[in-house]
């Protein structure tokens, strides 16, 4: 929202919470209200967590990883690779997959999205991949009162520290 500062979100306490915060995030996100968790616990998920469609178009089919981070940990490029490995085999084929961490942005990963990309491009097949680090995803969050209230409860659309009574 235009005027108002960024605000710092809490982290979910867990990969469950994460992933059902991040439900309400993507919804508004790609404008889709089907957006879901993929299946049940034990289920086969293909590196995917959370599945929709950009702009409700069927064609446009996008996988979402949620990966929960101990505060001081990173994401590394080993797990990135293993999660788009899994993602490629996704049937129907994903158009966009996007691995969303708790861990801080990393310019490495979002390179080596952009790389695993060109190098589907070169195979005929067009998918795009990226990897948001916490920062991108406060930033998102920032944005939408819906998502805001899902992952800060306590936040409220009216100014803080008002110097009024």
């Amino acid at each position: 929202m235009a005027g108002n500062t960024p605000t710092h979100i809490p982290i979910p306490k867990n990969h469950a919470d994460f992933e059902r915060k991040a439900v309400v995030l993507f919804r508004e996100i790609l404008k889709d209200p089907s957006v879901k968790r993929l299946g049940r616990e034990g289920q086969e998920q293909f590196g995917v967590d959370l599945v929709g469609y950009r702009d409700e178009k069927i064609s446009k089919v996008v996988g979402i990883q949620c990966k929960k981070k101990a505060p001081t940990s990173t994401l590394a490029e080993t797990e990135v690779r293993d999660e788009v490995k899994k993602a490629l085999t996704y049937v129907p084929k994903l158009q966009e997959y996007i691995i969303v961490t708790s861990a801080k942005n990393d310019t490495a990963l979002d390179q080596l999205a952009q790389k695993l990309s060109q190098a589907q491009a070169k195979k005929g097949r067009k998918i795009r991949i990226e990897v948001w680090g916490w920062g991108t995803l406060e930033e998102l969050i920032d944005q939408s009162p819906s998502a805001q209230q899902v992952f800060d409860p306590g936040w409220s659309i009216s100014p803080k520290n008002s110097d009024k009574p």
